[in-house]
């Protein structure tokens, strides 16, 4: 099997079963202190308050143009909050809370380090965490238990139409979960889940997580509460939705060859006129087919509409696909 056939049937056993993958590198932050989730709820968009110890939520983060900062998951435990936050951004968002901290009793420590987290993707993947490990956690919650990598957590997300399952242990147990999980689930590389990560329209670090961006900009209107109290970049934000302002969304895109660009947010034009920027690609092919996401405005394109990008000084058309993106008839992704 060459190297694009291993790639495919690791994103394939993501779409259709279940895929493992070590996705440590994203933050993860331990925040107590009696005023902990009431300050973190009052510098982002979802309703944290709202949950009860054992639930999990997205949230983002924004600066008070509304622009994003990064978005983080956040768990609620009985003892302490965790937050993991995008690849590399654990000590920006402790710097960014801290900011923000006057008298509040929060204490935040990072812990990436020092713990391991490995994902299970795919629609058999409560299944097969409950088959190794005992658990069956709801969607939006986490289980906390002693198992055989000692102590874990387990939390499941069902925002980005799949199935996400982590599981957070101490960084020695990581090859004990990953030795467990890998004899039932196809090990997932790096490149096969920016593959995947793009047709769910999961957005990402310095791609579509960026201050160039809104909430709403970068495909996260599911972790806005319109309900809460104010927030950094409320006011902003509520008044994009309230009176119709929102000009861009996200979108998918497929193109037949490789769009390679030295820009790092190139042009995407429709019949010659400029409409967004493509912010993310997969560097191979999945069926053929490149995958990717843009920002574009909203009012002007639609799916199955044609794109230009251009790509070294060569023209390279795509066509625009509703998120999540379908690669081909007899591919679901």
């Amino acid at each position: 099997m060459n190297g694009q056939d291993v790639i495919e049937d690791e994103f394939y056993a993501a779409v259709r079963t279940a895929a493992v993958i070590d996705r440590s590198h994203f933050g993860r932050v331990e925040v107590t202190g009696k005023d902990a989730l009431d300050l973190l709820h009052r510098l982002s968009t979802n309703d944290l308050l709202a949950c009860k110890a054992g639930h999990t939520i997205g949230t983002v983060f924004t600066n008070d143009k509304g622009r994003v900062v990064d978005f983080v998951r956040v768990v609620v435990r009985d003892s302490k909050t965790l937050a993991i936050t995008s690849p590399g951004r654990s000590a920006q968002f402790i710097e960014w809370v801290n900011k923000y901290c006057i008298m509040e009793d929060i204490s935040l420590t990072d812990v990436t380090s020092s713990t391991a987290m490995i994902t299970v993707i795919g629609p058999d993947s409560t299944s097969l965490v409950s088959q190794v490990f005992g658990v069956n956690p709801s969607p939006a919650t986490c289980v906390e238990l002693n198992g055989p990598a000692g102590r874990m957590v387990i939390l499941r997300d069902c925002s980005f139409c799949t199935d996400i399952i982590d599981i957070i242990a101490g960084i020695e147990g990581a090859r004990t979960i990953m030795d467990l999980l890998a004899p039932r689930a196809k090990r997932m590389g790096e490149i096969a889940y920016e593959a995947f990560r793009i047709t769910r329209g999961i957005p990402a670090s310095g791609t579509e997580l960026s201050n160039a961006f809104n909430p709403y900009e970068a495909g996260l209107r599911q972790a806005i509460s319109f309900t809460k109290g104010c927030y950094l970049g409320q006011e902003v934000i509520a008044r994009l939705e309230t009176y119709d302002k929102i000009q861009r969304k996200l979108v998918g895109l497929v193109f037949d060859e490789d769009p390679a660009t030295a820009d790092a947010r190139p042009t995407l034009c429709k019949n010659s006129r400029e409409i967004g920027w493509r912010t993310s690609m997969s560097s191979h092919p999945i069926q053929g087919q490149y995958v990717g996401l843009g920002i574009v405005r909203k009012d002007e394109v639609e799916p199955g509409d044609s794109v230009v990008i251009n790509a070294n000084g060569t023209a390279i058309r795509g066509i625009v696909k509703q998120i999540p993106i379908s690669l081909s008839p007899h591919h679901e992704a």
